[in-house]
């Protein structure tokens, strides 16, 4: 049983070492991972941020042009100038000129307004860094379009309605497309547009990654399922853990070698001497011849040592 016991102690050791590596690599392991995915989620969900501010600053550079050129009225020729702006800028579906209220007086293409749902007061409308911008969620038919408007006067503003394409936000891996959606939104929660290949309710567990605008009430979201999170860009995982196995064993077996350092009978005389638990014994050793003492034994729990002879 003496003989079994130190291996079955260093066997321990080793198992010990490699469960608390290998732990440590998964854990270790799967914050890098994540961390490296969220960065990436986030570059892309700027990217489509990127895309978003790049249509309103073409709306907005639509604007500021018709507003250099001097008053927009609803005469045909202010109307056909207005026109030529929009057929030029893809990214516009449609310019109306509107009160300080925001409602509208005339339209560029006036059949547009049948496709409205709605339309929004000023006071639900977002103002931008630049205080002259408002942005507005537009209702439409088939669905729904971001508005800016400019103010040109006192008295009135202009509006471009900007088509927002789905399509823009088609960005994610091929891995995450059936796995994921991209959500373009005002800051009040407004939904401006959407990409997935599925509904929105057959989605489940949905890890989310966004970035906001500092220049315009707008914020883009990317969310993913976390079942696909598991399998997507994780090839450091295993190379990690087979470095931490390596390491655990290693460990291990430094270990047990400390260990068998620290047994025997030199190492149990230590710890018996610092824990106080010998007793010495002198036993005299005596020159027959004289029957003087020439030295002693000094015995301590079964060990002998000879301690150095007396002078006469």
């Amino acid at each position: 049983m003496k003989l079994r016991l130190p291996s079955v102690i260093q066997i321990t050791m080793v198992t010990a070492s490699l469960v608390a590596f290998v732990a440590g690599g998964h854990f270790a392991a799967r914050a890098v991972i994540e961390g490296q995915q969220s960065r990436q989620l986030e570059e892309l969900a700027d990217v489509a941020l990127r895309r978003s501010e790049v249509a309103v600053d073409f709306g907005t550079a639509t604007l500021d042009e018709l507003a250099r050129r001097g008053p927009v009225s609803c005469d045909p020729a202010s109307l056909q100038a207005v026109r030529l702006q929009v057929y030029q800028r893809a990214a516009v579906k449609d310019i109306r000129l509107v009160n300080r209220d925001g409602s509208v007086i005339c339209s560029a293409y006036s059949e547009t307004l049948e496709f409205d749902n709605g339309w929004a007061e000023r006071s639900d409308m977002l103002r931008s860094r630049d205080r002259r911008i408002l942005l507005f969620r537009v209702d439409q038919i088939n669905g729904t379009a971001l508005a800016v408007l400019r103010d040109v006067d006192d008295k009135n503003s202009l509006v471009a309605i900007l088509g927002i394409n789905s399509g823009l936000f088609d960005i994610m891996p091929a891995e995450l497309r059936v796995h994921s959606e991209v959500l373009l939104e005002l800051n009040n929660g407004s939904g401006l547009g959407r990409f997935s290949l599925k509904r929105h309710d057959e989605f489940s567990q949905l890890a989310s990654f966004g970035q906001a605008s500092v220049r315009y009430p707008l914020h883009a979201t990317i969310r993913v399922e976390r079942s696909a999170l598991q399998h997507w860009d994780n090839e450091a995982y295993w190379p990690t853990m087979l470095i931490a196995l390596g390491l655990g064993l290693a460990f291990g077996l430094l270990l047990t070698r400390a260990t068998a350092r620290l047994e025997g009978p030199i190492a149990d005389i230590d710890r018996a001497l610092a824990r106080h638990e010998f007793k010495p014994f002198f036993q005299p050793i005596f020159e027959l011849r004289t029957g003087s003492i020439r030295g002693c034994e000094v015995w301590l729990d079964g060990y002998a040592r000879t301690a150095p002879s007396f002078p006469r």
